[in-house]
Order: structure tokens, then C-alpha cells, then sequence
């Protein structure tokens, strides 16, 4: 999948048989494969000096942060989720905002219509894999495109793309192992799990 973002993709440790750390930080997630009208924009990004952009094909919707866990734990996570009835669904993106505010931006995204299908997931997921969930923020559907290492004021961009919107299917999650890194997060899908 040809990435669009401009952002850096260094070669991943554990692919090329590198020693790592026994814990791995991991979340589910379902991937997104649409950029429709996304290639202006990331340029735009990519001239704001702090910002991280995600890689493209890395783009995707987290239903729960599991933290750093060992891989005997990410063999039960998968297990777990593997035991799941979860729902197909429709993502709706709507336009860009930003964690905390537009005005002072550390995370730029990209805005998801809810349903009761994602809070659906959502809420299967977190009850099943209590014990691993180590996000305490209140769950808002959203697609992160870049990060900013200090606030930026992104409302001229909000407004710019504002009328950015698409429609996608998502018919699989994935459990993902994030790899941070200095020029921003790779995700390493460890499985993908088909959905009802």
C-alpha cells in the first residue's frame, strides 16, 4: 500500500531478527485503506516543523490501549478477542479536529461519525480484556494523522478540510503492536480477527 504522508518508515527490529524488549506495547484497532483527499493535506502537515505525521497504510480507529504486555499475554489477549461475536461497521469521516483543542494541538485527527456498532465494539472488547485496558480517557472514535511534539494551532486547517469526508466498511480488527520511535509510532498488526 503506497503511503502518501512523507513520514520516515524505518525497518522494524523484530523482522529483522533483532534483539527487542520482551514487552510490547499493543492496542486493537481496525485499519483504514481510504485517503480520499488526504495527499494536500499531509503536505500541509508535513510543513508544520514539530509535527510527526502516521504513516497512511498505518492509519486506523483504536478500541482499546492494552499497554505494555509480555507475549504470553498477547497470546491470551488473542484468545480472548478470537472468543468474540464483534459487529461489521461503517466508518464516516467528517472533517478534521485535534486533542485538546484546535488551538493548542498535540494530536491532529481525522473526525469519525459514531454508531452503535463502534460503541458496540468498543464496549465488548474493553469488558472482555478487563485486566489488560490501560486507557482511562473516555473512549472518542477518532483517526490520529500526526502528532505535534509541542501545541500548534491547526484551526487554519480544520476549516481548510473541513468538507474532507468518506465512507469505508471495516470488516476486520487487528491487534497491533505499537514500536515507538523518535520520528513517530509504527504499528505491526500481530493478528487480525474477522468480523461478524
Amino acid at each position: 500500500m503506497r503511503d502518501i504522508s512523507g513520514a520516515k518508515n524505518t525497518p522494524d527490529p523484530l523482522r529483522n531478527g533483532e534483539d527487542v524488549n520482551d514487552l510490547m506495547r499493543v492496542f486493537v484497532g481496525s485499519k483504514i485503506t481510504r485517503f480520499d483527499g488526504l495527499g494536500e493535506l499531509f503536505q500541509d502537515i508535513r510543513r508544520i516543523p514539530v509535527s510527526k505525521p502516521v504513516n497512511t497504510p498505518d492509519l486506523h480507529l483504536t478500541f482499546v490501549f492494552l499497554g505494555e504486555v509480555d507475549a504470553a499475554s498477547v497470546d491470551r489477549i488473542s484468545s480472548r478477542i478470537r472468543s468474540l461475536e464483534l459487529r461489521r461497521f461503517t466508518v464516516k469521516i467528517r472533517g478534521l479536529s485535534a486533542f485538546p483543542s484546535p488551538a493548542s494541538a498535540g494530536v491532529l485527527y481525522l473526525n469519525l461519525e459514531d454508531s452503535a456498532e463502534i460503541r458496540y465494539n468498543h464496549m465488548v472488547l474493553d469488558s472482555a480484556l478487563t485486566g489488560f485496558t490501560r486507557e482511562s480517557r473516555k473512549f472518542v472514535p477518532h483517526i490520529t494523522i500526526s502528532r505535534f511534539r509541542d501545541p500548534v494551532n491547526v484551526q487554519d486547517l480544520e476549516k481548510k478540510y473541513a468538507s474532507i469526508q468518506w465512507i469505508e466498511e471495516i470488516r476486520s480488527i487487528f491487534l497491533y503492536r505499537s514500536v515507538l520511535r523518535p520520528e513517530g509510532p509504527v504499528y505491526d498488526p500481530l493478528e487480525e480477527f474477522q468480523l461478524k
